[in-house]
């Protein structure tokens, strides 16, 4: 199976668990992201999820 095929598999069955929100990314680390995260946690944006 390709990928494309795969994530259009993902993202159909989600929607039909009532999933309105699905996104994909590589397994690289957020380095550049960290900053940010911080600053999000420290205001109370962050959900526990």
């Amino acid at each position: 199976m390709k990928l494309d095929q795969l994530k259009t598999q993902l993202i159909e069955y989600s929607r039909n668990c009532g999933i309105d929100k699905i996104g994909f990314t590589t397994a690289d680390p957020f380095i550049e992201l960290k900053a940010r995260l911080y600053q999000q946690r420290a205001l109370g944006y962050q959900s526990r999820f």
